[in-house]
């Protein structure tokens, strides 16, 4: 039998303390200065059943509205408690949950089962028997080894009474959710540290650390520059690059968008059928979104096309792969240009890789219906699957979806772009995973090359 802490170690709470939920019953009841109130009569010794006939005494609240409060206060703990995945994942059946905490005991075994828990636990809640050693000197089986959150209650207390014990740090901020936090982005911290805590285990990838830490607040600020720039337009996200920035527009910003998978080969091998292929499959007067271009494919087909509008989020002003620097077709834009950013966009190409192969082939099997052919994926399988989860479960998460809205309107146009020069810089910067990507490296360097033989 092993025995666990329960609150930041097997679950966490969505806004990392309770104020938020003293903070909407203080707004429902209509009682302005019950939250400093309710924390005041949390002496660290009391049951929630205590704190709450000490409200009653000093006249916060009547015996009805603890009554009323009291259950709300139960209800919406359970409806903001997360999974702390990792952790939840070392639970067995017949395994012990001891808690130092007000709630009742049953108020939290159902929190733990809300978030997930399907294991067959029991419970032991105290106020400070952790801390004091009681708890653990009352055991008259001790646990084969205790985890919790704690330095003294988790570890130092039952250490002291011979019963092996292990800190979990993992609930607190990480260096990039610090960062946003403090930055403005506080809903965008809170999203991608609930991501971390719900999909982490012992084996995560590192590809899934960039993508939730880096990549998933990379997709919410170039989203909101691309929305200031195009709220009302129809714009048609083109793969493979763009699936995922597709998902974060279409499910945050409601806006008009579909997501239309494309290619630089059939842009170059079948000009005359992929523009025919990208207005058949698009609302009129729409603007195509890509993700790193150097001008030289949209050149190529606005010669074909000239009506085609397409920006990108990073052009490539400083880097081509054509003999000369493309001339920039007349429906060309871009968010903002390699030489204000730095690094190649390989990387973060890799990152926001689609699902699926690169269209090879375009079939017009009729006039004017078309049949795509694809390529084989040069990422593999669990590289895949590691970057698209944190971006299906923000996608899924939509509880945070008016505060991010709300807060990304409150950034200014240049700490926007300066978060996206930040983000692009640091996702490129991750050099480490190359270690991983030596078949897509190459792969990539014969596409091009194959492109290159094309415009010859």
């Amino acid at each position: 039998m092993n025995s666990f802490d329960v609150f930041d170690t097997l679950i966490a709470r969505r806004y990392i303390d309770n104020t938020m939920v003293l903070n909407t019953i203080a707004t429902e009841l209509k009682i302005s200065n019950f939250t400093q109130e309710r924390q005041k009569a949390d002496n660290g010794a009391r049951s929630l059943t205590q704190i709450y006939e000490t409200l009653v005494i000093n006249n916060t609240l009547t015996n009805d509205a603890a009554s009323i409060a009291m259950a709300r206060e139960i209800e919406l703990e359970r409806q903001t408690s997360i999974p702390i995945k990792e952790n939840m994942d070392k639970v067995s059946d017949g395994d012990l949950l001891i808690s130092d905490m007000y709630l009742p005991a049953w108020a939290i075994l159902e929190m733990t089962k809300f978030a997930g828990l399907k294991k067959q636990v029991t419970i032991h809640q105290s106020n400070a028997g952790k801390s004091s050693g009681k708890v653990w000197k009352e055991l008259s089986t001790k646990p084969d080894l205790h985890l919790g959150d704690n330095a003294h209650s988790d570890v130092t207390m039952p250490t002291m009474h011979g019963i092996s014990a292990v800190l979990y740090p993992g609930t607190a901020f990480n260096e990039a959710e610090n960062f946003f936090y403090r930055n403005g982005m506080q809903h965008v911290a809170l999203l991608i540290r609930e991501s971390r805590l719900r999909n982490y285990d012992a084996d995560t990838s590192p590809f899934f650390t960039v993508a939730n830490s880096l990549n998933l607040a990379w997709l919410f600020v170039t989203a909101e520059m691309l929305y200031r720039k195009y709220k009302n337009t129809d714009i048609v996200f083109l793969g493979r690059d763009c699936q995922l920035l597709q998902k974060i527009y279409a499910t945050y910003y409601n806006s008009s968008c579909s997501y239309l998978p494309f290619s630089r080969k059939v842009a170059f091998n079948q000009p005359d059928i992929a523009t025919r292929y990208l207005k058949k499959h698009s609302p009129e007067k729409c603007v195509y979104f890509d993700l790193v271009s150097t001008g030289e494919t949209w050149r190529h087909l606005a010669t074909y096309d000239e009506s085609i509008n397409i920006t990108v989020a990073l052009y490539s002003d400083s880097q081509h792969y054509s003999k000369t620097k493309p001339i920039l077709p007349s429906g060309f834009d871009y968010l903002t240009k390699f030489s204000d950013v730095g690094p190649s966009g390989l990387l973060l190409e890799v990152m926001n890789c689609a699902d699926h192969g690169s269209i090879v082939l375009l079939n017009e099997v009729a006039p004017d219906i078309f049949v795509s052919t694809f390529g084989k994926h040069e990422l593999t399988d669990n590289i895949i699957d590691a970057i698209h989860l944190p971006i299906e479960t923000a996608v899924e998460l939509d509880f945070y979806k008016n505060s991010i809205r709300n807060e990304m309107k409150e950034i200014t146009n240049s700490a926007l772009h300066e978060f996206f020069k930040i983000l692009t810089q640091s996702i490129c910067g991750q050099t480490i995973l190359n270690n991983y990507l030596h078949d897509f490296h190459k792969q990539e360097s014969t596409y091009l090359q194959d492109i290159k033989e094309n415009m010859l």
